[in-house]
């Protein structure tokens, strides 16, 4: 009798262990195929088929509709180069977005201003300009001279009028710094 009760405990701890592993392992997978599907999902709404370049977006949680936000970037990484943005910068960036057309309840509006919230981080820096970078690689030149000279023309403005509201005469060494960047991004 003591031997079934173990046998029973036994089968039991056994049922336990593996559907545990079993639980894991469809979650891994469904976890895996849920990638896959926004990887595929951004490709077709951007014509990225870089692997890395859409993998490094999916797990920023980008999907096609934020991903528009990634284009005003520029602006939101300047306004954040003195390490602060005060609220001339955050009206004038989303001004920017709603000009850019990005309604104020869509996700792409609602992450710029989280960015303008809170300060991104270099991996968003390095999204901006890897998707930049794809972006460039297939346009025309034409296109692509097109693209930078709106997109530093933006910037540009943007740190014009902050030297101008603090009365300075020319952009500061962070602004001018990261204005380079984004220029030799693209």
């Amino acid at each position: 009798m003591t031997t079934d009760i173990f046998r029973t405990r036994e089968q039991a701890l056994e049922y336990e262990f593996f559907h545990k592993v079993d639980d894991e392992l469809w979650e891994d997978l469904r976890h895996k195929l849920d990638l896959e599907d926004r990887r595929h999902a951004l490709a077709d709404a951007t014509g990225i088929t870089d692997e890395d370049v859409l993998t490094e977006l999916v797990e920023l949680d980008l999907n096609s509709e934020t991903l528009f936000a990634l284009l005003l970037f520029p602006l939101v990484w300047v306004a954040w180069a003195d390490g602060c943005i005060d609220t001339h910068e955050r009206q004038m960036v989303l001004k920017a977005a709603t000009e850019a057309g990005h309604d104020p309840d869509s996700a792409s509006y609602h992450l710029i201003e989280t960015w303008l919230d809170h300060e991104p981080n270099e991996t968003i820096q390095t999204a901006w300009k890897d998707y930049v970078r794809v972006i460039c690689g297939r346009l025309s030149t034409e296109a692509r001279r097109a693209m930078r000279r709106d997109t530093l023309r933006r910037v540009r403005e943007l740190a014009d009028s902050i030297c101008y509201r603090f009365g300075l005469d020319r952009v500061e060494l962070a602004q001018d710094a990261v204005l380079h960047q984004i220029a030799a991004a693209m």
